[in-house]
């Protein structure tokens, strides 16, 4: 009976564990978890969001339970979303992640989907509002989770502004609000988004604005040029401008030229220029201010940025710069920022196409480029600095690149070449004109202007030289004004011979003596239409046309002879002499003539290119079989010899006392000497030529070279 009442208890007791769940519910029975469901399903939040998860067990007799704060729970990606013990998960990173629940060896999930901000965008994107009017502006955010995209409004989850708030103003929520006439940029931040609309409040009363220079949120740097276009009701008395406390009047011009980048470009406009150097880095306004006849008052504003542009140092190389094949550069960058962040050294074509960089650096360069890909051209060699904001400002120096092996540097001097002799240099640099001392280096200034001098010539009292359209002579340490030079300007031994009009001029500048060759002297000669030799010699002609005009010699004793009626653009050695007429190209020793080139085979020519006289040699073009015009030149023996055959036209360049020539073929230049029989290919056709002494000399840029 006892193991009959035992057996019955225990099955009573088996029972009622079945019945009570066990460790479940907290029933304190035996039930065990089945299954786990996690909610929500699916659900997405963005970064830096959360989700409140929950976990619901079903247990082995049927009945649920909420085990949230209980269940174990995990995220598989914890760089997408973290959960917490209770079950809250936060948005981590852009992605998806099983968030998981866990108790007695039963589990379940739930994907999180999390969305990352990846822009944003405002609405309008740019606007034109009325003074005193009202706009609501409108964010969207555009969120992507990997695997779908969406957009949502956050208006009120941005941070709003306006870069000028005395033009209009926007609240938290982005209504704006027209203040004044102007232009103002809103702004709508969210994290490292950032994202702007251009608005445009229109003046009130019919005014109108356009300020073409600077436009709105340029960078402006020390001087701040201003351009503003201005319309009113009744007429404008004054115009000024002003940014941070400083104020300046603008100008009223006509000229189109001065109002760029405005709306109605061929109207006038107010101009001027402000110096804003002594402000701080930083955003500005710019606040143009019209006053009309009547005393009113009606202002535009707009942001600006004062940012100084980076400053370039070049120390090396400095222009003008010959160059045979290499340049050593030397510069540096700063910022008012600090360091640059960049520092370039380029070639750049007359068209402004610039090379790949040859060096580059941070803040300096010193090193030594390569420009031999130039040889035979005038390039700039430009070095630019960029500072943190990608300003950019740059140095520059023209660069005149030859490679050529027959040269030797004689002379460096700090500004373009005018001319040389044996124991001077005549240079320009700027605006002034010195004469080096070659054997001491002493410069001496003997000019300063408004414009660099176009050429000159190194003379025993000095230098003659020419400026703009006038011409002086400096003489023993005094400028003599030769007045405006209307015909060429020629200069050899002591005399020198220019036109001023129909007058024809001749000066000693030894003796510091003018005299009058003919008042009937060709008008427009250029350089070389009429010539003086060494003696004081004068050949010059008095008409236009070649064939209809009278070529004539004025001696050093005073007596004018007519060498041809039948001719033109004479040239002398001082004895000979040879021009274009209706014959050709012909030669007068005085007592005959001698056609170099008859008018059949040859051009009416005038220039020093076609024909040149020095000490009883004459170089000359003459046409070949095809009409190609070669170089030929005729010794003190009377000998014509021809010197090129080219298939294109060859051009005279120089003929020295001692026969030396030197002409320009193909692009390249050829001498060849008074006894040799054979050309030499000396180097390109940049620079000019100058023989001192008979010896070869090329004059580069700022570099005297020696021909070997």
């Amino acid at each position: 009976m006892k193991s009959s009442i035992s057996r019955f208890c225990s099955a009573s007791a088996a029972a009622l564990l079945l019945l009570s769940g066990c460790g479940g519910g907290g029933g304190g029975g035996s039930t065990r978890v089945q299954s786990i469901a996690v909610t929500p399903r699916s659900p997405s939040i963005t970064v830096g969001n959360t989700e409140q998860f929950m976990a619901t067990a079903t247990y082995s007799d049927g009945h649920t339970a909420d085990i949230s704060s209980s269940a174990t729970w995990s995220s598989a990606m914890m760089s997408v979303g973290t959960v917490t013990t209770a079950g809250l998960a936060t948005g981590a990173g852009r992605g998806t992640s099983v968030i998981t629940a866990s108790m007695d060896g039963a589990s379940g999930d739930s994907t999180l989907f999390v969305s990352a901000l990846q822009g944003i965008s405002i609405n309008p994107s740019q606007g034109l509002l009325d003074t005193g009017a009202t706009f609501q502006f409108i964010a969207n955010g555009a969120y992507d989770d990997t695997t779908y995209q969406h957009t949502e409004n956050i208006s009120s989850a941005v941070t709003w502004s306006s870069s000028v708030p005395s033009v209009a103003t926007v609240s938290s929520t982005g209504l704006v609000t027209a203040v004044d006439g102007g232009i103002t940029t809103i702004k709508a931040t969210l994290g490292s988004f950032t994202v702007t609309s251009n608005l445009t409040i229109r003046p009130p009363n019919g005014w109108s604005f356009d300020v073409g220079h600077p436009r709105p949120g340029a960078f402006v740097d020390k001087i701040v040029h201003v351009t503003a276009q201005i319309g009113g009701p009744v007429e404008i008395q004054s115009v000024s401008a002003s940014i941070g406390g400083l104020t300046i009047p603008l100008t009223f011009e006509q000229l189109e030229t001065f109002c760029t980048s405005g709306i109605h470009a061929e109207s006038p406009c107010w101009v001027g220029d402000m110096n804003i150097s002594g402000l701080a880095r930083g955003s500005y306004v710019l606040t143009v201010t019209a006053k009309d006849v009547q005393g009113n008052n009606v202002s535009f504003s707009e942001p600006v940025v004062h940012d100084p542009l980076p400053e370039v140092t070049m120390t090396a190389p400095t222009g003008p710069v010959a160059s045979q094949g290499q340049v050593a550069v030397t510069a540096t960058c700063t910022d008012d920022a600090g360091a640059c962040t960049s520092l370039v050294a380029i070639i750049c074509r007359s068209d402004n196409i610039c090379s790949a960089p040859l060096a580059t650096g941070a803040a300096s360069l010193n090193t030594t480029v390569s420009v031999r890909d130039y040889d035979g051209s005038r390039p700039t060699f430009r070095v630019v600095g960029t500072d943190s904001d990608g300003q950019t400002s740059y140095v520059e120096v023209p660069l005149s690149v030859d490679t050529s092996t027959h040269y030797t540097s004689a002379a460096v001097v700090p500004g373009d070449i005018l001319d040389a002799d044996a124991g001077r240099i005549l240079y320009t640099a700027g605006t002034a004109v010195f004469i080096r001392d070659r054997s001491t280096q002493a410069d001496t200034q003997i000019f300063s202007g408004t414009s660099a001098a176009a050429s000159g010539s190194l003379t025993p009292a000095g230098a003659v030289f020419v400026v703009d359209s006038g011409a002086t002579s400096f003489e023993s340490g005094m400028p003599y004004d030769l007045g405006t030079l209307t015909g060429g300007l020629v200069a050899k031994g002591s005399y020198v011979l220019w036109n001023n009009n129909q007058d024809l001029y001749r000066r000693d500048v030894s003796a510091h003596t003018q005299i009058t060759i003919s008042t009937t002297a060709y008008t427009t000669a250029q350089n070389n239409a009429n010539d003086v030799a060494s003696n004081g010699t004068v050949a010059y002609f008095t008409n236009v046309s070649p064939g209809t005009g009278s070529v004539r010699m004025y001696k050093p004793d005073g007596t004018d002879v007519l060498i041809s009626s039948n001719g033109a653009f004479p040239r002398t050695d001082g004895t000979n002499v040879v021009y274009s007429g209706t014959s050709g190209v012909t030669l007068n020793d005085g007592s005959s003539e001698l056609v170099l080139v008859p008018a059949t085979q040859g051009p009416a020519t005038f220039t020093g290119r076609d024909y040149q006289i020095a000490a009883g040699w004459v170089a000359y073009r003459k046409p070949g079989p095809s009409g190609v015009l070669q170089i030929w030149r005729r010794d003190l023996a009377g000998q014509q010899s021809q010197f090129t055959f080219a298939s294109t036209d060859s051009l005279l360049d120089r003929l020295a006392d001692n026969g030396s020539t030197t002409f320009f073929a193909g692009g390249r230049r050829s001498l060849v000497t008074a006894a040799a029989t054979t050309t030499v290919d000396i180097g390109s056709d940049l620079g000019m030529m100058i023989f001192i002494n008979g010896v070869p000399h090329v004059a580069i840029a700022n570099t005297l070279f020696l021909v070997q």
